[in-house]
């Protein structure tokens, strides 16, 4: 960031969404099967698809995010992860 190189962002992004694969790649095939309520996947998938959309057009502007955009994103993240911990919430108490 100090030497205003944003390559290394995208970079880090990049590496996050391979590393999050792999991830829960091996925690599927440990864990074996699972299911997943089709709302709970729509819901999921609208959030993340929103988000990922949002970080595109943010990213266009001056290939920078600014301050504001980033508190958006980060607006996205904590609600995908309250909606997932609610989910774990109500499939734990059936």
């Amino acid at each position: 960031i100090a030497k205003k190189q944003t390559e290394v962002a995208f970079g880090n992004y990049l590496g996050s969404a391979a590393m999050n694969t792999l991830i829960f790649a091996g925690l599927a095939l440990w864990g074996g099967t699972f299911f997943i309520e089709p709302a709970q996947f729509i819901a999921t998938a609208v959030l993340m698809s929103t988000g990922f959309m949002c970080l595109y057009f943010f990213a266009r502007t001056k290939c920078r995010v600014s301050r504001g955009e980033g508190i958006v994103l980060l607006g996205f993240y904590v609600l995908f992860v309250v909606a997932q911990v609610m989910a774990l919430a109500h499939f734990a108490g059936e």
